[in-house]
This record gives structure tokens, C-alpha cells and sequence, in this order.
């Protein structure tokens, strides 16, 4: 009996030692299986944080590059237009030296008339001289007469002065998106001067809403309507 005893004595801490072991690699496997589970969830973190960043710089550069290409388009249409008007301005000063060159001409002409006729001698002309005079009159007014009716023959047309070039390129470029807009431009030749010009308008009212039109879009504060005249009626 005590031999028995013993030997169950011998044989219990082997059983409990087993079964420490088992429950050790049941626990092992509980951690590694949540470990698993954790690192999972952190790289679907990371990826989906991840994507979620690419997406957002992606969007951030992309507006970036409309704002520099917007503001690029928008410089290059501030250079056109300030060329535009550069050369609008030169042209009219040019215009502006012929008309005080005519008046200039013009004064010349009336003073040199006032001071013939101061120092003209009393004395009575002779028969030739009042012939020749009577037949330039004549003549003068033959000539205002038939004037007066090539005017009053002649149709009446408004158009639009928009601006003028010394490149015949840009002046037809401008024609052509004129042209696109449904407008009559056309181009015509002064010198070394292109001007780019829209009509003919029967009315004064039609030319006024399309040069309101024209400025809204090409931003161009001086141009303006003038009158044509057009063939004989």
C-alpha cells in the first residue's frame, strides 16, 4: 500500500506539468491569432490612409496647374490688349498730325488770301482778268454743286473702328475670330497701318450694340463708330 501511495505520488506532477504545457501553446496560439488580426487592420489603415493622401495631392496639383495655366492665358491676353491699344493710340496720333497739318494748310491758305487782298492795288481790272475770274468762280462752284450731289446721292453706312496693327497676322487673326463671332470684320490698308474695322451697319442703333458687344469681349475702351459712305443710290 505505501508502495502504491508513493507511486501516486510520483505520477500526479506529471500529469499537472502536461497540462500547464497545453494550456502555454493554447495561449501562444490566442496571441499570435490577434497579433494577425491587429497587423491586419493597421495595414488596411495605412493603405487606406495612404490613398486617401495620393488623392488628395493628385487634386491639389491639378487645380495648381489650372490656376498657372489660367493665369498664364490671362497675361497673354493683357499683353495683346495692351498692345492693341499701343497701337490704336499710335494710329490716332498719326491721324490727328494729318488733320492739324490740313488745318494748318488750311489757315496758311485763308491768311495768304487776307493779305492779297489787302495789298491788292485799287486800281479797276482789266477785261481779261474779270473774264478769268468769272470762269474760275464758275468752275468752283460747278465742282462744290456736283460734290453736293454725289453726297446726297451716295448711302450712308455705320461701322466700327476696333483697332489697327503694323502686323498684317494679327489684324487678320483678329478678323477671323470676329468672323467666328458672327460679325462683318474685314480689314483695310493706311500705309503701314492694318486697321481691323466691323460694318456696314444701316443704322446707327445696330452699330452701337455691337460695339458694346466687341468691348465687353476684347476689352477695348476706344474704339468707335464712324460713317461710310457706300456706292451711289
Amino acid at each position: 500500500m505505501m508502495m502504491q501511495e508513493d507511486n501516486n505520488l510520483f505520477s500526479e506532477p506529471t500529469l499537472s506539468g502536461g497540462n500547464s504545457q497545453k494550456s502555454g501553446i493554447s495561449m501562444d496560439k490566442g496571441k499570435i491569432f490577434w497579433v494577425f488580426v491587429i497587423g491586419i487592420l493597421v495595414l488596411s489603415f495605412v493603405f487606406v490612409f495612404g490613398y486617401w493622401i495620393g488623392q488628395n495631392n493628385a487634386k491639389d496639383f491639378s487645380s495648381l496647374a489650372k490656376n498657372v495655366n489660367s493665369s498664364k492665358s490671362l497675361s497673354l491676353e493683357n499683353e495683346e490688349i495692351k498692345e492693341i491699344l499701343s497701337e490704336d493710340k499710335q494710329d490716332n496720333q498719326v491721324v490727328l498730325n494729318k488733320e492739324t497739318s490740313d488745318n494748318k494748310t488750311i489757315s496758311a491758305e485763308e491768311l495768304f488770301n487776307k493779305e492779297g487782298s489787302v495789298e491788292k492795288p485799287k486800281t479797276n481790272l482789266t477785261h481779261f482778268e474779270k473774264e478769268t475770274v468769272n470762269s474760275k468762280q464758275t468752275t468752283v462752284s460747278k465742282n462744290n454743286t456736283g460734290k453736293k450731289q454725289n453726297l446726297a446721292k451716295g448711302s450712308k453706312k455705320y461701322a466700327i473702328q476696333l483697332a489697327s496693327f503694323t502686323s498684317e497676322a494679327k489684324a487678320s487673326a483678329l478678323k477671323e475670330q470676329l468672323l467666328a463671332m458672327g460679325l462683318k470684320g474685314f480689314v483695310t490698308k493706311d500705309g503701314k497701318i492694318y486697321k481691323v474695322r466691323i460694318g456696314n451697319y444701316d443704322s446707327y442703333n445696330q452699330a452701337t450694340a455691337v460695339l458694346s458687344k466687341v468691348i465687353n469681349k476684347f476689352k477695348i475702351n476706344d474704339a468707335f463708330i464712324f460713317v461710310r459712305k457706300t456706292g451711289n443710290a
